[in-house]
């Protein structure tokens, strides 16, 4: 069985995407932070919203990188 490190390309990416993360949940609070009462209220379900279609983006994203570095790994053995 031959495993290897995923190369910089796909570390810097795979980086790129935790900073995508932080900054959809950045976002998400700035967006919110100084509403109140009714405002914050009305404006919240579309912020979730708008927060999990990003983030599962970024999760579609990260599952295709990772299936690249799999499938470049070649099969893997399992023991008995």
């Amino acid at each position: 069985m031959s495993t290897s490190a995923p190369d910089q390309d796909t570390t810097d990416r795979l980086a790129e995407l935790d900073v995508q993360v932080r900054e959809a949940w950045t976002d998400y609070k700035d967006g919110l932070g100084k509403l109140d009462g009714t405002d914050y209220t009305d404006a919240e379900p579309e912020s979730w919203d708008r927060l999990q279609e990003t983030l599962r983006a970024i999760e579609t994203d990260r599952a295709r990188v990772n299936a690249r570095v799999r499938e470049s790994q070649g099969p893997t053995r399992r023991d008995p």
